[in-house]
């Protein structure tokens, strides 16, 4: 259990941070835009 978390930490390490840092700036433009996906900006309020 712990050998596969540390390959899944390491995947996270080389590929997390791109996808991290694209899904919370997607996330600001939405919070920006006002949520216009509507789902996410109902939830938020």
């Amino acid at each position: 259990m712990q050998e596969s978390h540390e390959v899944m930490w390491r995947l996270f390490a080389a590929t997390g941070q791109i996808g991290a840092y694209l899904f919370y700036r997607e996330l600001l433009n939405s919070e920006r835009n006002g949520g216009d996906t509507g789902e996410e900006g109902e939830q938020y309020c």
